[in-house]
């Protein structure tokens, strides 16, 4: 009896043995398909802050490293001018950009969109929200004369160009203002409204409705403008591309298993993709010189 116990404890032993030792040499065969593929640098125009990018796109490299040829590794920026900066000096090969720094990007550099993400209802679109606490006397655009407003980046679609537009036909100048600010991320806006440092901001839609409820209220949405895009520099692999939009391109929010592995991946992210051309962001061009023309009536 003892001997069959030992010769038991002996064979569950070696089986334990042996399955340990085949995890610490997959890890190690991972870890190696990773080291040699191709190096990508993905870069993220400033929209928040590098923590919440991180946390957001990091997943997405993850899967595009094991879903194709390439290794991808984010590279993160400060301004959105340096991410543009970035994507024109090749020392990131793709980006993750706004519809006005694409724009601007394309126009300059000739890079190109590839891909631009669904919003949670399917669409490829998304809104500039205007937002104020729920405590305050501001219940529309009219009532921002006098007040102070937080806006995002100056070359941030729904956090300064739309919102500017909006105070212009609302029959508002920024001189009509008391006091406005540029605040590079987007959620740094939520805060500084919620704290009380400013009575209004301006922001994108998922930033407003994931922080809606620690006590925001909406006084202006947007129109539907073109989704941000997924660009490409002007001379960038062509492999790359063709893979790149493979892999996203398979994504369906509707698949249990698609929607389990990007439940981590950033908002605007999870909810699968569609091609992109330049024509989708000729709004977004005729938007920057009605803008335009608005402040040099100003003067």
């Amino acid at each position: 009896m003892m001997h069959r116990i030992f010769v038991l404890f002996l064979f569950l032993a070696f089986a334990c043995q042996e399955q340990t030792g085949n995890v610490k040499q997959n890890i190690p065969d991972l870890q190696r398909q990773s080291k040699n593929k191709k190096v990508v640098k993905f870069g993220v125009i400033a929209r928040y802050s590098p923590r919440l990018i991180y946390q957001g796109y990091q997943p997405i490299m993850d899967y595009l490293t094991s879903e194709t040829p390439f290794q991808f590794q984010l590279k993160l920026s400060k301004t959105y001018d340096e991410a543009l900066n970035f994507l024109r000096r090749d020392s990131v090969q793709i980006a993750s950009l706004g519809t006005y720094s694409y724009v601007e990007a394309h126009d300059s550099f000739g890079a190109q969109c590839i891909l631009k993400p669904l919003n949670a209802q399917g669409n490829p679109s998304f809104q500039g929200i205007i937002i104020v606490r729920n405590d305050s006397p501001i219940h529309n655009l009219f009532d921002l004369k006098g007040k102070k407003i937080a806006f995002a980046a100056q070359k941030a679609t729904a956090g300064y160009l739309i919102a500017k537009h909006a105070l212009h036909s609302a029959g508002l100048a920024l001189s009509d203002l008391e006091y406005f600010t540029n605040i590079e991320h987007h959620n740094a806006i939520v805060n500084a409204v919620l704290r009380g440092e400013y009575d209004a901001g301006a922001v994108k839609d998922v930033i407003a409705y994931k922080n809606e409820h620690k006590g925001l209220r909406f006084i202006y949405i947007s129109d539907p403008i073109p989704s941000v895009p997924i660009a490409v520099g002007a001379h960038t692999d062509s492999l790359l591309v063709q893979e790149v939009k493979r892999a996203l391109l398979k994504l369906d929010p509707n698949n249990p298993d698609h929607r389990n592995m990007m439940q981590n991946w950033d908002t605007e992210f999870k909810n699968g993709f569609v091609p992109a051309s330049d024509e989708d962001y000729y709004p977004i061009r005729d938007l920057i010189d009605i803008v335009a023309k608005e402040e040099k009536g100003a003067e």
